[in-house]
């Protein structure tokens, strides 16, 4: 899906009036989507954070903005990576590591299974 018209148009209103000062790419998303109205803002399809590590995810709108912002300011938004979420991330459900952890879990298994 390409950016909007009016995504575009955003995006650059805000590069005339932040003019490079900002390269922090979470920040200029930040500064686009207050720009947006209320009622088209979940439309933009800009990503939402993840909802367990709460860290951003870079989608290819996203990439396709960045780019769009760079040939506006001359400058690369820069991305950290401790913002990000890790597509290796895997989800523990609540609990799995009490009782000396999965480890403990997996030696209990394994003897239920012999018995």
């Amino acid at each position: 899906m390409p950016l909007s018209d009016i995504v575009k148009e955003k995006i650059e209103y805000v590069a005339s009036y932040v003019q490079g000062s900002i390269t922090d790419w979470y920040l200029i998303k930040k500064e686009i989507m207050i720009q947006m109205p209320g009622h088209l803002r979940p439309y933009v399809g800009f990503t939402k954070r993840h909802r367990n590590t709460k860290k951003m995810i870079i989608n290819d709108l996203e990439k396709e903005a960045m780019e769009l912002w760079e040939l506006f300011t001359g400058i690369r938004p820069v991305i950290d990576p401790n913002r990000t979420h890790d597509p290796n991330w895997v989800y523990r459900p609540r609990g799995w590591a009490l009782n000396g952890g999965k480890e403990k879990i997996l030696q209990k298994e394994t003897r239920r299974k012999k018995d």
